[in-house]
């Protein structure tokens, strides 16, 4: 049997259009349970975590496919796997950490520490594009950082979580049902066992920022 590969064809490229239809629904369904936000402001939050996301995903397919080429064990979909439940559990402290410490530099380092800070996109009343792309580079930077602590674990650990990673994909042998569970029903299953650990972290960090800045 062929080993799993992560865009495997136009099976891939339409288990990619699944994958961003979960994504979406499950934005749209998140602000329709909230009801607190405006759609726009709403938009504007959830932007910066689908387009961080979206990166990471990106990052994740590269990897699968270098590390399944070049490090000789397990074969892509099972490199896949390992970055997502490692991006769910020890990625998300990573991330935790890595805001507090920009958060407390931005605040000693530059008067327009306030740009940076979550949810904040208004000056005088009127929009600031400026201010979210500032927040949105932020973001991206530190999942990028994240990432490369990720990529940099699996190699120095790559034979115990590749076998790891075989034995708990073991019963679904099939390369098309091994790619669904890995790319769709691996990051839905972490994110609702996670989600909420995820969430409290982030808002520790929200609240650190804001002391951090001196206010309530």
């Amino acid at each position: 049997m062929k080993p799993c590969v992560v865009l495997p064809g136009l099976q891939g490229l339409l288990v990619q259009l699944l994958l961003f239809g979960c994504c979406v629904g499950t934005l749209v369904a998140k602000k329709v349970c909230e009801g607190e936000r405006t759609w726009f402001q709403f938009g504007l939050d959830s932007s910066k975590q689908f387009i961080g996301a979206g990166w990471v995903h990106v990052l994740n397919l590269l990897c699968a496919e270098i590390l399944g080429s070049q490090m000789g064990d397990g074969d892509e979909c099972e490199w896949y796997w390992l970055n997502i439940m490692l991006d769910t559990t020890l990625g998300v402290l990573v991330e935790y950490l890595l805001l507090r410490v920009v958060a407390d530099a931005l605040n000693n380092l530059l008067e327009s520490a306030e740009d940076f800070r979550t949810g904040s996109y208004w000056r005088g009343g009127e929009f600031q594009a400026i201010m979210y792309a500032k927040q949105l580079g932020m973001w991206l930077t530190i999942v990028t950082f994240m990432k490369l602590f990720m990529v940099v674990l699996m190699v120095l650990l790559a034979k115990p979580l590749t076998l790891a990673a075989r034995e708990c994909l073991k019963p679904f042998m099939n390369p098309l049902l091994k790619l669904l569970v890995v790319m769709i029903v691996t990051p839905v299953a972490s994110l609702a066992c996670l989600g909420g650990s995820a969430q409290m972290l982030c808002k520790l960090a929200v609240l650190f920022y804001r002391s951090a800045a001196g206010r309530p």
